[in-house]
């Protein structure tokens, strides 16, 4: 199973809310034969060490993604939310003997069955600047033309044609438009 973690940006414009999807890029179609051109939130693979063992947790990757996938190395986000819509503050846990462990409630866990990748892990909801704008030129190339969604838009169009959205990321779009409408 792949790690991954899962960024759905939001942001509040003119006292709305808007939930931002971006279109998959994908270059290497073995790795991800199924969702080129598909409306996603940003999804990141855990950095490892050469040992095997993840070098970040999945809110550290969550961010990474941003940063990279959207081209704003400066992102910083304004909050980021897990279950109930809990501000997700303090994660780290350290017992002093060069542990340490994170521990938190994402807004919710996914994972894939089959194809394209065995990939698993959580959701958060990561609230942007209400100017905040993806720079795909300044980007990593995995992503492209993002929209901006009313929670009901996004809710009407992946009830429409879920064939539109990645499926990794379909249900915590669905989750988080519904929470957030």
């Amino acid at each position: 199973m792949k790690p991954v973690a899962i960024a759905i940006i939001f942001r509040y414009k003119a006292k709305k809310v808007e939930i931002m999807t971006q279109l998959r890029l994908v270059k290497n179609k073995s790795y991800d034969p199924l969702y080129d051109r598909t409306h996603e939130a940003i999804g990141e693979t855990l950095d490892k060490h050469e040992t095997g063992w993840p070098k970040e947790t999945f809110l550290a990757a969550a961010i990474r993604g941003i940063r990279e996938e959207c081209g704003r190395p400066d992102f910083e986000p304004v909050g980021v939310y897990g279950a109930d819509m809990k501000l997700l503050e303090h994660c780290m846990v350290d017992t002093g003997k060069g542990d340490s462990y994170f521990a938190c409630e994402p807004f919710c866990l996914v994972q894939s069955l089959g194809p394209p990748q065995p990939w698993f892990g959580p959701a958060f909801l990561v609230e942007a600047a209400s100017d905040f704008e993806p720079d795909y030129a300044n980007a990593d190339g995995e992503a492209d033309e993002h929209t901006w969604w009313a929670p009901l838009d996004l809710l009407a169009a992946m009830e429409a044609d879920p064939s539109r959205f990645m499926g990794l990321h379909l249900e915590p779009l669905r989750l988080a438009a519904t929470e957030l409408s």
